[in-house]
């Protein structure tokens, strides 16, 4: 006959063994379950961009989580743009505003989750075209022609060999100038948000003179002024004053 104390022992021991069992049968099953939480991938989220307007070729970071520390195994898309990742980790990524990009958001993708910002704008840089006209004196009007100068003229910045041009008023494509005091014979360069133009123009600022008398009477044009090395002759109106600037 089994005496309790033992029969208790037998249960409990069983009992143990079982449990044991089928624990371990649940740690295997929770092991190979590919929906297992361990197994799940995180959502793609973004947080941030910063800047949120830039340049083609400009860096730009993205700041939130779910990404993958693996550059190559993140693909970011400005506007359907395929970008350059340079830099990665879980909560941040840099990378570079790639070529033909337009303005628009910028889409994370991670294995199967994805992520889309806000707008990211694309900041195109001034180009200047022609010069109306290409030379003048100090204080004389031109009109500067080209393209991305932007429409608020606090954020536009003109200089004549670099010295500082008041802006008179300016488009997307034409801006009117005064030629600065104190400049000289050099290129016009023109700033903005987005940056400097490179394709620099030169700008030719010629002395203005003036000169004077009383032309006399018989032998054709008895006065004369010099201007780049040649003789000009002034109107043919003997016995009249004259006062004339030249440029």
């Amino acid at each position: 006959m089994v005496k309790p104390l033992e029969f208790m022992k037998k249960v409990i021991l069983s009992t143990l063994k079982s449990l044991i069992f089928l624990l371990s049968l649940l740690g295997y099953s929770t092991c190979n379950n590919p929906d297992s939480p361990e197994d799940v991938q995180p959502d793609v989220i973004i947080t941030a961009i910063n800047p949120t307007s830039g340049i083609v070729g400009s860096s730009v970071t993205i700041t939130g989580s779910g990404f993958s520390n693996s550059a190559t195994a993140n693909i970011v898309k400005f506007n359907d743009i395929p970008a350059i990742v340079s830099a990665a980790s879980t909560t941040s990524l840099t990378v570079t505003v790639p070529a033909n990009a337009t303005t628009g958001t910028i889409s994370v993708t991670h294995e199967t989750k994805s992520a889309i910002s806000p707008n990211f704008t694309v900041l195109q840089l001034p180009e200047v075209t022609s010069l109306v006209p290409n030379s003048g004196v100090v204080g004389s009007t031109i009109e500067i022609n080209g393209n991305h100068f932007g429409t608020s003229c606090e954020d536009i910045t003109v200089r004549f060999n670099d010295v500082q041009a008041s802006i008179i008023s300016c488009s997307s494509n034409k801006l009117v100038v005064k030629v600065p005091a104190g400049t000289t014979s050099g290129t016009v360069s023109i700033t903005t948000n987005a940056g400097t133009a490179t394709n620099l123009i030169t700008f030719t600022v010629v002395t203005a003179v003036h000169i004077a008398g009383q032309l006399q009477s018989g032998g054709g044009n008895s006065a004369i002024y010099w201007l780049n090395t040649n003789i000009t002759p002034l109107e043919n109106n003997p016995g009249s004053s004259f006062a004339k600037s030249v440029f």
